[in-house]
């Protein structure tokens, strides 16, 4: 299977949001993509989030066919990172082709 994880803080979930994980879906031919909202962003440490489970309902009204939301991140609780959400997905579809997908937001900042 082909598997898109898209985190972000998606606080809110906007068009640009919803654009990429479609186009994403589209020509890497996902099975599955799963938005992963942060509970909290190592790069968005002072501004106020919207409450977790609100961000996960915005996401579920709005989201693509053959996506999902993962509240891996959010019952973590904390700053979320990159790797150790990559890391849950390897152990989770062990035999699956992951792909990471971000926001250019975060492009640049990625190596941090």
């Amino acid at each position: 299977m082909n598997i898109g994880i898209f985190g972000g803080s998606f606080n809110p979930i906007h068009k640009g949001h919803l654009a990429i994980a479609k186009e994403a879906i589209k020509e890497l031919n996902l099975d599955k993509l799963f938005f992963v909202p942060n509970f909290k962003s190592p790069f968005k440490t002072s501004i106020k989030y919207a409450d977790p489970e609100h961000r996960v309902a915005m996401i579920d009204l709005v989201k693509p066919n053959k996506s999902e939301v993962s509240k891996f991140e959010i019952n973590r609780k904390g700053i979320s990172y990159t790797f150790e959400t990559v890391d849950y997905f390897k152990q989770k579809f062990p035999d699956d082709n992951l792909y990471l997908i971000i926001g250019s937001d975060n492009l640049y900042k990625l190596h941090k």
